[in-house]
């Protein structure tokens, strides 16, 4: 989880400084986008969710090991990091604009994340149901519980 905290820090002050991206408009224009296409960006990650537990349980039954925990250590991972992004970027926009990220986003695209991580949870479940996975469930959850807390409790002070 250290790397998505770096790989996010990196992309953030090498765009923000080495770059020279104006953060403000990125997040405006992505706010946009979000608003604009709200219906097809759920259409087409429901889709993306369901395909992936589709082929989570067709690989767990025809006993396709290698590309089950290869398709759902993948996802997890992009699913750690997309968290992780968010919940940062979500800190830092309102310590810096007053924006609450999460509100912006919608209750209905914030859950995307965690519907892609849960389906990428089925596949490791499916490829051996004692994976440990209660550690790191219980970490990438509580990373986005605690940017929405610091977030809400710093909209109240």
């Amino acid at each position: 989880m250290l790397k998505d905290f770096a790989i996010f820090a990196l992309v953030w002050l090498g765009a923000r400084f080495a770059w020279g991206v104006d953060l403000d408009a990125f997040h405006a224009g992505l706010f946009r986008l979000v608003a604009e296409g709200r219906g097809s960006l759920l259409g087409s990650a429901l889709i993306v969710v369901c395909t992936l537990l589709l082929i989570s349980y067709l690989c767990g039954t025809l006993r396709w090991y290698g590309p089950l925990y290869l398709l759902s250590r993948i996802t997890f991972e992009l699913s750690q990091l997309v968290l992780v992004c968010i919940s940062c970027d979500a800190v830092i926009l309102w310590f810096v604009n007053g924006i609450n990220l999460w509100a912006q986003l919608g209750p209905l695209v914030a859950s995307l994340p965690f519907l892609t991580f849960g389906a990428s949870c089925y596949g490791f479940w499916m490829y051996d149901f004692n994976y440990p996975l209660q550690d790191r469930v219980l970490r990438n959850l509580a990373i986005p519980v605690i940017s929405g807390l610091v977030v809400a409790v710093a909209s109240f002070l």
